[in-house]
């Protein structure tokens, strides 16, 4: 039973950080590419 609990235990945590670090990932790519939009569309007007 507790070797159960330990197990059900590790597959939350794994679980947990995957999503955490998913989302991080995810907050990173989007603050990325929202950098180099604002960049492309300031080089845009330039050319104009």
């Amino acid at each position: 039973m507790l070797t159960f609990t330990i197990l059900l235990g590790g597959i939350a945590l794994g679980l947990f950080t995957i999503i955490t670090l998913s989302g991080i990932v995810l907050s990173i790519v989007a603050v990325i590419a929202a950098s180099n939009e604002s960049v492309a569309r300031r080089h845009y007007e330039h050319e104009l």
